[in-house]
């Protein structure tokens, strides 16, 4: 079965949190009617929090293919007892659903979603006579949330912790200064839906770029009045010409086409994984360092040498958010 797991999660606004104090009580079924339940893919955020919780995604896999069993048979006898079928889903509901996560989308001002973001707030959610009683923190926001003014919060319990797992080592004295955007967004890739692959070896090598001269361009400018304004210019700038993409070897292609149960080859993969984005097309350098280049090394970015044959997977530093 090569089916993504969905996840339930619960979506708050901003106007719920103010107009209850900072404090909601609801239950999963007055949520999934009131829109309040959003699905979500597998991410590494919910891999990272499952890691930490000692829970298993095939044992969460295996009690949810054997209820949804459970279910259809029911549905295709004569007589469909739907209060059975009602418990069943209740019951798959509840082992989907992850608590420690948690949406808010701004639907007031600014000023509440800080107040929200620095002082916290419980909720309070019933689902099969379980209560989960939570205080959630701004975790983090990816560039797809930004723009309808999402955010994700979580566990405060698993906060430190998870926070910790998610920047992989960096430290503020580390990283130093930084667009406070492109650290959010890259941060946040660890919320991509993804689907698990073999780990490959990996070289990351420079980008490769080239000046274009003279190139007419919509320039951007202020006016002498503050105003924005767009004028026609002709300029020289650098091109990256592989900017976000790499390259798999046709080996490591195959092993990722058995991992991903696909029945056909495909000629690139969407890559993600903590602070790396992008695409990589299948290519075989290794065949084109022996051939073409008359090589049997590979440099990266940092001047360390490997053997090509060792590398299944070249990603450019573009790809390496925070190199």
């Amino acid at each position: 079965n090569n089916k993504m797991t969905l996840f339930y999660i619960l979506k708050l606004k901003t106007s719920d949190i103010m107009s209850n104090n900072l404090y909601i009580k609801t239950t999963f079924k007055e949520a999934r009617k009131n829109a309040k339940i959003i699905s979500v893919g597998d991410n590494q955020v919910l891999k990272f929090i499952r890691n930490i919780k000692d829970e298993s995604l095939d044992k969460i896999k295996e009690k949810t293919d054997y209820l949804n069993n459970c279910k259809k048979e029911l549905l295709e006898q004569k007589e469909i007892d739907m209060g059975k079928i009602i418990s069943i889903q209740n019951e798959i509901n509840e082992i989907l659903f992850v608590p420690d996560l948690l949406f808010i989308k701004t639907d007031t001002t600014k000023k509440d979603y800080k107040y929200i973001a620095k002082n916290h707030f419980i909720v309070e959610i019933e689902i099969n006579n379980k209560i989960y009683k939570t205080k959630y923190v701004r975790l983090c926001a990816g560039a797809g949330q930004l723009r309808q003014n999402s955010a994700t919060f979580v566990n405060a319990n698993l906060y430190d912790m998870l926070v910790q797992i998610m920047m992989c080592g960096l430290t503020k004295k580390r990283i130093g200064k930084i667009n406070l955007a492109k650290f959010g967004a890259y941060f946040a890739l660890n919320l991509s839906a993804t689907k698990q692959v073999t780990t490959p070896k990996i070289c990351v090598v420079p980008d490769y770029e080239f000046p274009l001269k003279n190139q007419k361009v919509d320039w951007i400018y202020t006016k002498d009045d503050g105003e924005m304004d767009i004028e026609t210019r002709y300029i020289d700038f650098q091109m990256n010409a592989f900017d976000g993409s790499g390259m798999i070897c046709p080996r490591m292609a195959e092993i990722w086409q058995k991992d991903l149960k696909l029945d056909y080859s495909p000629s690139s993969f969407i890559i993600r994984s903590p602070w790396i984005k992008g695409l990589v097309s299948v290519f075989d350098f290794h065949k084109f360092a022996k051939e073409i280049a008359k090589t049997e090394t590979i440099k990266d970015l940092y001047g360390v040498e490997y053997n090509v044959d060792d590398i299944d997977v070249i990603l450019t530093a573009s790809q390496f958010k925070m190199y």
